[in-house]
């Protein structure tokens, strides 16, 4: 009796020992546990962006989504992506990096972690002081090292990886890219020239050769800069071409000689009114496309267009000019507030909205010529864009344009007909 009340009194001693060893250590146990809370998600993160970067290795699938129209795709890069040892070393790679995950993860044990206390803690029943705090200072050293351990030898195995499959595979793709991006009619090198004349607000200047853009933005950074550049390609010679090309494919006499009085007063050097009287045949030539022509939007026209080219030109470089004439237009016609002081970030100042309310003019030279520049190619695009004619219609709700289907365009030109009769029955009455 004496001899089991002794063991209770032994097991009540060493419970209370247990329990006051929590009590003082308790903010270091806590502050470990915060450590591992923290650690987890970033373990997880860490192998959640490598996973990522295995997905992105195969991108022969994005360098074809990415391909604009004007021109084939370059042969050499096709070629890199597409042989048999780039394809075979990433189909190795991927299967080898996903048990380095698994293996990783498992090997860091982060699953297990919010069960350790409870297994320290049974442990720790009948144990003296001393057993306990051996047990837990064991335990929580282990994990950490064993963690420390996996993270050296994740980084490692991610780096020897990367050295054995994937750098020669890349590096011949490497290379590709970069006789591309130093050939003027390559992909790369359309690609950029959307991005740069998008940022510069300028369309294909005409008649401009492949070499000699590739050469001038490999000298210029900004729109000034380049504008100075078109400033001196634009001669006399070339500005007299643009001029008569344009005219003559102008639709009727009337437009022709609109047109004349724009290029008298062009050759004066009276640059605002030449630019005004550009944006409006500018208008005119937008109006083109929509089945009301009393729709004043024009931001976005050419979305639904380059939607459906996408589908049916695939090889086609038409598609391509069509998406740089829409990004002039948008912002040709961007939205300027009238009631501020109107302020136009860029170099060339001509916008549609702020010109034709009297708001805001340009007399520079430069503008004149890029608006001249648009309305070239608006007409050499008209002219391949018939199947478009009075075909978009303007979601005003969602501010958008889209491709009317047959019954909408016929719906729509019977309310236009029937509104024009009624107003000219009410102003013969």
């Amino acid at each position: 009796m004496e001899e089991g009340k002794n063991s209770e009194e032994i097991e009540n001693v060493t419970e209370e020992n247990t329990k006051r060893f929590f009590k003082n250590n308790k903010k270091s146990i806590e502050s470990y546990q915060k450590n591992i809370q923290a650690l987890k998600p970033k373990y997880n993160k860490a192998i959640e962006e490598v996973k990522q970067s295995i997905k992105m290795l195969d991108i022969s699938d994005k360098i074809a989504l990415a391909k604009p129209q004007i021109v084939m795709s370059n042969e050499k890069i096709i070629n890199t992506i597409n042989s048999n040892m780039y394809k075979t070393q990433i189909q190795t790679l991927v299967p080898a990096y996903k048990n380095m995950l698994v293996q990783a993860r498992e090997a860091m044990g982060l699953d297990r972690i919010s069960t350790l206390a409870g297994e320290i803690a049974k442990q720790q029943l009948g144990l003296c002081n001393e057993k306990v705090m051996s047990v837990v200072t064991s335990s929580l050293s282990g994990v950490i090292s064993q963690i420390a351990e996996t993270q050296k030898q994740f980084i490692s195995s991610v780096a020897d990886a990367m050295n054995r499959n994937v750098v020669p595979a890349l590096k011949a793709l490497s290379d590709s890219l970069e006789e591309a991006r130093n050939n003027p009619d390559s992909v790369l090198s359309w690609m950029n020239y959307y991005d740069r004349l998008s940022e510069f607000f300028w369309i294909m200047p005409y008649k401009i050769t492949t070499e000699e853009l590739h050469e001038i933005l490999q000298n210029v950074a900004t729109e000034k800069e380049f504008d100075e550049y078109i400033n001196r390609y634009f001669n006399k010679a070339k500005v007299d071409s643009l001029i008569a090309d344009i005219r003559e494919m102008l639709s009727n006499k009337s437009q022709r000689k609109i047109f004349d009085q724009i290029v008298t007063a062009y050759r004066s050097k009276s640059y605002a009114l030449a630019s005004i009287g550009i944006t409006t045949m500018i208008d005119n030539s937008l109006s083109y496309y929509l089945i009301d022509k009393g729709c004043t939007s024009r931001i976005k026209l050419f979305e639904p267009i380059i939607n459906d080219l996408d589908l049916k030109r695939d090889n086609s470089d038409f598609s391509f000019i069509v998406m740089m004439v829409n990004s002039n237009i948008n912002l040709l016609y961007e939205q300027i507030e009238f009631n501020n002081k109107i302020s136009i970030n860029t170099n060339k100042k001509s916008r549609r909205n702020p010109i034709s309310h009297g708001k805001s003019y340009s007399y520079k030279k430069i503008d004149t010529i890029m608006l001249l520049n648009t309305l070239y190619y608006l007409l050499v695009i008209q002219n391949e864009l018939k199947e478009y004619k009075s075909s978009i219609l303007y979601r005003r709700n969602k501010k958008e344009f889209y491709i009317a289907t047959k019954e909408e365009k016929r719906n729509i030109k019977e309310k236009i007909k029937s509104k024009n009769e009624s107003s000219k029955n009410n102003q013969e009455s």
